[in-house]
């Protein structure tokens, strides 16, 4: 009978793991059930934050959609297989009335339908903190970490710091764009600046000739799977950092990597003109809270 083989080192079985690909989210955890080792490497906190740093582009996990209705409240549509960090039911009972409008470093900002106050949430901690309505008449909001010589890998919590700017027209004279700011650190909303509007005329040169750049043309109807010709598709989302587009047809949302052009199903529900926020973050269930399952015992 042949020896077994010999057991590889910690470190090279750490170099293996830490190449398990960051957009399937169940993989580390499946990884960690082979033995008592993998599972020590995988919910060593370290080894997380090493394991960031390697891929350094969260992955695309999914996507919020607009839910409208008699009782609103944003949809999440996950990209992988187990990929939620939360329940479908805990989350609509916690959100309703809230839509969203923006995800960045690791943060949900939401929008409240009835008072337009906003929540800023993270979908892996659960945290929470509400921020009453910044007192200008908003159009956009977005949110973002502001933790000195954050490298944006790991942005988590309301603990650590973060600003929220909103943009908004006058609604008096419809003239001025007026910007404020909120600071976690202060807890207080800032006017930030006020401008005259800028009028989205045509632009016309020196020659009286008005005109536009092409940067590159993406022909849809070639690159999405479908087998009927598209009659309706519309850009509806994009994931800063994963340079991926979302499209909206009449045969479901799909995604559409702009590098390899490459496209993939994401849903079937058709969501043509509802613009949708897509979640892009590293995320293993289980092993930020510790709770990974038991290994297999091995002889």
């Amino acid at each position: 009978m042949a020896a077994p083989p010999p057991e590889l080192i910690e470190d090279a079985v750490a170099e293996i793991l830490l190449r398990l690909p960051g957009e399937d989210p169940a993989c580390l955890v499946r990884a960690s059930l082979v033995c008592r080792l993998w599972r020590r490497i995988l919910s060593d906190p370290a080894f997380l934050r090493r394991y960031r740093r390697f891929h350094r582009t969260p992955p695309l996990l999914g996507f919020f959609a607009d839910a409208y209705g008699s009782d609103p409240a944003p949809r999440f549509v996950p990209t992988a297989a187990a990929a939620s960090p939360f329940s479908t039911a805990a989350f609509h009972s916690h959100h309703r009335n809230w839509l969203p409008l923006d995800f960045r470093h690791g943060r949900f900002l939401l929008r409240q339908v009835l008072t337009h106050d906003l929540l800023v949430w993270d979908p892996i901690t659960g945290d929470r903190e509400e921020l009453y309505h910044p007192g200008i008449p908003y159009l956009s909001a977005a949110v973002l970490c502001a933790a000195p010589g954050c490298d944006h890998c790991d942005c988590h919590g309301t603990s650590s710091p973060f600003l929220v700017v909103c943009a908004g027209i006058d609604d008096t004279d419809y003239e001025m764009v007026d910007a404020c700011v909120y600071s976690s650190q202060v807890g207080e909303w800032f006017s930030s600046a006020s401008v005259l509007m800028y009028r989205s005329d045509p632009f016309v040169n020196a020659e009286g000739a008005a005109g536009w750049i092409l940067c590159r043309e993406l022909e849809l109807e070639t690159v999405l799977p479908v087998d009927n010709p598209i009659n309706r598709a519309s850009v509806i989302g994009f994931a800063e950092g994963v340079n991926v587009i979302l499209v909206g047809t009449e045969f479901g949302t799909f995604t559409v990597d702009l590098k390899s052009g490459l496209a993939r199903k994401l849903s079937e529900q058709e969501i043509l003109y509802h613009p949708v926020i897509p979640f892009t973050s590293f995320y293993t269930p289980g092993c930020a809270c510790s709770k990974l399952p038991l290994p297999v015992e091995t002889n």
